[in-house]
């Protein structure tokens, strides 16, 4: 297999600021990520487990598999707003654990849609 070399830009990584996930725009930013990954070929990695079915059969699409799978984790997490993200712990844990892919990731951001919304919103510490 060839090793390709990816060189990702700015606009690559993050979503303009209304698009940025935030207490007011869950459809907006799910719409966003998938949009995001779809342009970066990373779609799969939103549904898919690392490993769960076999998805690599050689030692170079794993490893592919896992690069792409931290990127798609990266742009994730890169377009939550700093207050959320602050207020998420699961979310930065799963972000961080080197056994947790971007599905997993993806899916805890999805449970978490409406928790920050609404007036108690503010007097949440910790959420998800």
């Amino acid at each position: 297999m060839t090793n390709i070399s990816r060189t990702i830009l700015n606009t690559q990584l993050f979503l303009p600021d209304p698009m940025r996930l935030n207490t007011y725009n869950w459809e907006v930013y799910k719409i966003a990520i998938h949009a995001l990954c779809h342009a970066n070929h990373l779609q799969e990695h939103l549904e898919r487990h690392a490993h769960a079915d076999g998805p690599c059969a050689h030692e170079d699409d794993l490893r592919k598999w896992d690069e792409d799978d931290q990127l798609c984790k990266a742009l994730i997490v890169l377009n939550i707003q700093p207050e959320l993200l602050g207020r998420a712990c699961k979310i930065r844990e799963a972000y961080h654990s080197k056994d947790r892919g971007a599905a997993y990731l993806w899916e805890l951001v999805n449970g978490c849609e409406g928790y920050f919304s609404g007036p108690a919103c503010k007097k949440r510490r910790e959420a998800c």
